[in-house]
């Protein structure tokens, strides 16, 4: 279905390390910048407990909230709200998983590649209104590197036949990400705004890519898309390029771009090692919002 992400204990569970990088104290409010996954994941512990006006005050209140935001490498800051509890006993703080796709790319061997735009660039803490009467102006901080053995996918059932989960964006306007959502008739899309490149590696022995592909219905029906094309090339291990198929959708002005898209792609006489999805825009990328609903191969 594209929803489900199963998961089986492994009978031989493997070993973790947490390597030591740096202990410091920061203030509430002020950005803390956090090193790059080059070497490894970030995991962090933050001591903000509660002082004695809060600890009195979760006596018999709840406490107020607590906030970090974040900004990642694509740019975007984001809010979440934390426990001081939690972040006392250590969380993972790059890169950040947002969704169970990003979960399963960490356990992968090019999780770097995979996750780039989901690293920590910096993070602060924010307590606002009565919070900041409960927690503490300053605060510690552990910064320690995650390290695991990665796991082998290409076995991993649906996984290698799918190419929008194995795949790598490798070129995206306004680092935007490969973001899964609902889309129409309630199906699990891959939101891929235009301009998109994803490049997946293709099985060997694969006869046919079926696609799925479309624009949320919101672009057009407020009549501001100009149109979308989406692309399919194959690439050849001395890296020359072959496409397979372009169609331009122009929802707007034709019905019969409304909606999924399907295609079926013959790969009977491809001699390719990796396929490239794209996105491209018309004259303008604004309201671009296409999205791939299916690229399968068998």
């Amino acid at each position: 279905t594209g929803r489900l992400l199963v998961l089986q204990r492994n009978l031989n569970p493997r070993e973790y390390s947490l390597n030591p990088l740096s202990e410091f104290n920061a203030s509430v409010g002020e950005w803390v910048e956090i090193p790059d996954l080059q070497a490894g994941a970030i995991w962090a512990q933050i001591d903000a407990s509660p002082g004695l006006l809060g600890k009195l005050a979760s006596a018999g209140l709840k406490l107020p909230p607590l906030y970090m935001e974040v900004e990642t490498a694509d740019d975007k800051v984001k809010r979440y709200r934390v426990l001081a509890d939690v972040m006392n006993a250590g969380l993972m703080l790059s890169p950040i998983l947002d969704n169970r796709w990003d979960f399963a790319n960490f356990a992968t061997s090019d999780w770097q590649q995979k996750l780039q735009l989901s690293q920590v660039k910096r993070i602060r803490l924010v307590a606002e209104g009565a919070a900041s009467l409960v927690y503490p102006r300053s605060y510690s901080i552990s910064l320690s590197r995650l390290k695991f053995p990665r796991q082998n996918f290409s076995e991993v059932v649906g996984w290698k036949n799918n190419l929008l989960i194995s795949g790598t964006v490798v070129k995206s306007d306004k680092k935007r990400r490969l973001t899964s959502l609902t889309g129409p008739e309630e199906k699990q899309v891959f939101k891929a705004h235009a301009e998109m490149r994803v490049v997946s590696p293709l099985p060997k022995g694969s006869k046919s890519l079926s696609i799925g592909f479309g624009i949320l219905d919101g672009a057009w029906q407020q009549g501001a898309t100009d149109g979308v094309e989406f692309r399919v090339t194959a690439i050849k291990s001395d890296g020359t390029e072959q496409v397979l198929f372009s169609r331009k959708l122009q929802p707007t002005t034709q019905a019969n771009d409304r909606g999924i898209q399907q295609a079926t792609i013959s790969l009977t006489d491809i001699d390719a090692n990796k396929v490239a999805l794209e996105t491209l825009p018309g004259n303008t990328t604004q309201w671009d919002w296409s999205y791939w609903s299916q690229a399968e191969v068998r």
